[in-house]
């Protein structure tokens, strides 16, 4: 059976920078601007199609309660409230507590904050980066 050939990451970086970037890359600073606001809850949280669903019922109905969730999915309410409570920890929901129900609306002030840091910062490292190749009026 033949070798495969292992593929550094680093080199495939490298690579791709050059090709992208004339300049060789971003500064460390601005990388570690854009690597500070790529945070892994929220994106993960994002990237789950029953959460999205999750997600788009809190929009459309409102603050709603495990309970009133749960009905609208095939999936048991253990399993709603798991996925309730990985939107709340990514910061895309917030939680009040009504004696023994939990009440579950979206956090839309926090969302927007962090997608306008997200595109500001990336805004600046691909300016860093690639000189003139933002679109106009980006």
């Amino acid at each position: 059976m033949p070798r495969r050939r292992e593929i550094k990451p680093r080199r495939v970086a490298e690579t791709a920078a050059a090709a992208c970037c004339p300049n060789g890359g971003l500064p460390p600073e601005a990388l570690n601007d854009l690597a500070a606001e790529l945070d892994v809850l929220f994106f993960r949280a994002l990237s789950e199609p029953i959460r999205l669903e999750l997600l788009r019922l809190v929009m459309h109905q409102g603050p709603l309660d495990v309970e009133s969730a749960a009905e609208a999915f095939p999936q048991d309410r253990s399993v709603i409230s798991r996925h309730l409570a990985a939107l709340r920890a990514a910061g895309l929901l917030r939680s009040v507590k009504l004696g023994r129900r939990v009440i579950y609306e979206v956090n839309g002030a926090a969302i927007l904050l962090r997608l306008e840091t997200l595109l500001r910062r990336m805004r600046a490292a691909v300016e860093a980066c690639c000189p003139g190749q933002l679109p106009a009026g980006a």
